[in-house]
């Protein structure tokens, strides 16, 4: 199945300013190396969009860095591997992860997205995990990393914008 990903970047960008930086809870753990070395933990925000079928995880510290996943199952959320697609495409198969992050400077903004990687997710009780890999580039592609993590205790909450229309049978 696939469908147009536009809007979810857009929500996924509108919703990394949203979320807070404590480490209680669900939570985010992820590196990267390349033409920026960061390490990031930060407290997740987690929604289930049930109109769209999608899990969005949604995570940023004080100074500004961001990053964000959103898991394209082919059906139910299930355990199971997510490979990375570009948000930045028209279209997804499903099923499939996004990735971005984005970190702020006194001089500029890099903005990151994968194109590359997969995600594992597991469940864990009552919530769900993830490990993930991912190669992420700027839209330009002047600025490569790599990025390793894990997302913990993810337990879906209600989504804030299902505006993304569910995908139309394939004919």
């Amino acid at each position: 199945m696939r469908r147009s990903l536009r809007p979810t970047a857009a929500v996924l960008a509108m919703a990394l300013a949203a979320c807070d930086n404590t480490t209680t809870g669900p939570h985010v753990n992820a590196s990267w190396t390349g033409s920026d070395t960061v390490r990031f933990t930060a407290r997740a925000k987690v929604f289930w969009c049930p109109v769209a079928r999608r899990l969005e995880v949604l995570a940023i510290r004080d100074d500004d860095l961001g990053f964000g996943l959103v898991l394209f199952p082919a059906g139910e959320l299930e355990p199971g591997e997510f490979p990375a697609v570009d948000p930045g495409a028209d279209t997804v198969t499903r099923p499939g992860v996004a990735a971005a992050a984005r970190k702020f400077t006194e001089t500029s903004i890099l903005a990151l997205q994968s194109d590359s990687g997969r995600l594992v997710l597991t469940r864990q009780g009552e919530s769900f995990g993830a490990q993930f890999g991912f190669r992420l580039k700027s839209p330009d592609e002047a600025n490569t990393v790599v990025v390793t993590g894990e997302a913990t205790g993810l337990v879906p909450g209600p989504c804030i914008a299902d505006s993304v229309p569910a995908a139309a049978p394939m004919q």
